[in-house]
């Protein structure tokens, strides 16, 4: 009866103990899983940031294109580059400048939250980590004290 009694109580601790090592294991899985996916949004993040830079890059080449075309679209036609033909040359400028910092600006806005996104997933895998540490140091001392009140029923200790 003495063995099977102590059997029962390694059978808990050892239990106890797995459990414990599977809860940490877990944390720390979920916390490289999560730091894994900070780094890819970290990725989209640059990606976001260089696909605004190229898209204004190709704003500003459409742009001179375009001035190109009215300058000559209007020499061609004998008017000088004066007036109202300047004005409309000055307008495109204008405007296309404002696309251009309006791409700029939204490749910003998504850069952004792609490095927000991944510092939330940082914290979020930080957290899972200490919670699997946490939640394997209360199953020991849950293992601990079951341990405790079997061996204590099993006459083991007084």
């Amino acid at each position: 009866m003495a063995a099977m009694s102590s059997i029962a109580l390694a059978a808990i601790a050892v239990g106890t103990a797995v459990t414990a090592y599977g809860q940490y294991q877990a944390g720390q899985a979920q916390e490289r899983a999560l730091n894994y996916q900070a780094a890819v949004q970290e990725r989209n993040a640059q990606i976001a940031r260089q696909n605004a830079e190229y898209d204004a890059q190709r704003q500003s080449a459409r742009l001179r294109r375009a001035i190109g075309s009215q300058r000559a679209a209007v020499l061609a036609s004998g008017i000088q580059m004066e007036g109202t033909a300047l004005e409309l040359q000055q307008d495109t400028v204008q405007q296309a400048e404002m696309d251009r910092l309006a791409i700029l600006y939204g490749g910003e806005i998504n850069y952004q939250n792609a490095r927000s996104e991944a510092e939330l997933s940082r914290m979020q895998g930080k957290a899972a980590g200490q919670a699997g540490t946490t939640a394997a140091f209360g199953t020991v001392l849950g293992g601990l004290g079951s341990v405790g009140v079997a061996g204590k029923n099993m006459g083991k200790w007084s």
